[in-house]
């Protein structure tokens, strides 16, 4: 911009649109994980009023899910866009994979039973 306009040049003070998908992706990761560090906090305080470990891997896996899209969508083509979508992508698949890869030891740290499928008879 020539010199002599600068001083007509209007400062933008609207948070852009990727900035505001980052934070909602982050909003989201947080809530997944809060969900599971209150039912834990549930679990060892007050094991009666504790959700089910089911209830618990569908309300932060939802919560992962929408956080894991709107991450996504963060993604631009510079590389600090690259690099910042990587925490809430990082945040939200590792909540999706707690199911997954940690459920044997979610169960024995809750003390709740393995619930495992009979065999045919």
């Amino acid at each position: 911009m020539a010199r002599p306009l600068r001083s007509q040049w209007r400062i933008r003070t609207s948070v852009r649109r990727r900035h505001r998908t980052w934070m909602r992706a982050m909003v989201f990761a947080t809530l997944g994980w809060g969900t599971w560090w209150f039912a834990v906090l549930l679990h060892k305080l007050a094991p009666n009023f504790a959700p089910p470990v089911w209830a618990v891997y569908t309300i932060a896996c939802s919560f992962a899910a929408i956080g894991a899209v709107l991450g996504f969508f963060t993604i631009r083509a510079r590389l600090i866009w690259v690099l910042l979508a990587g925490v809430p992508l990082f945040a939200n698949t590792s909540l999706l994979l707690v199911p997954v890869i940690l459920d044997d030891e979610v169960r024995a740290f809750l003390g709740v039973p393995e619930q495992r499928v009979p065999p045919p008879s």
